[in-house]
């Protein structure tokens, strides 16, 4: 039986991420893989796995951050499920066509393999807009720039 039922607890928020990304973020995650190839390898070739129509819809952590924040702060009196996203979803194609352009490259993508099923990572859930007034700020270009910033200067800090 669900803890909430048994009344150990009053009330529950639970977000769902449709993708985060920045500092700290996993090496086989797809936003550090696009920075390392385009802004420090300098390459434009980039392999997605499947045929590039894949959706994702991730924002970076700061806007992540503040989103929770703004949870904890106002908390909701009832149960309640939020969801994260950028509100900009994009195929992995077009992600991959703007972080190259982001760091003044024009990708070349070679697609392999095949993925199980054509994913969708997005939502229309507006809450975290209407009842938090919550919407990310930090748009792609900002978000990988900063995230590369912080790439340089933890290798740095390594060096």
């Amino acid at each position: 039986m669900h803890a909430q039922k048994k009344g150990r607890i009053g009330t529950a928020s639970v977000a769902r991420f449709f993708g985060a990304y920045g500092p700290y973020e996993a090496e086989r995650k797809i936003y550090g893989r696009l920075v390392r190839q385009f802004a420090f390898a300098r390459s434009p070739k980039f392999t997605v796995r499947g045929d590039g129509r894949n959706l994702i819809d991730a924002m970076y952590v700061d806007d992540t951050v503040r989103g929770i924040r703004a949870i904890l702060d106002r908390r909701p009196a009832q149960t309640a499920t939020f969801d994260f996203y950028s509100g900009r979803p994009l195929s992995l194609k077009d992600l991959v066509t703007e972080a190259a352009a982001t760091f003044g490259l024009q990708a070349e993508i070679e697609y392999a393999g095949e993925v199980p099923e054509y994913i969708e990572f997005r939502s229309t859930d507006r809450t975290m807009e209407t009842q938090f007034g919550f919407r990310p700020a930090i748009e792609l270009k900002e978000g990988l720039a900063r995230f590369r910033d912080w790439m340089r200067e933890r290798e740095a800090v390594k060096a």
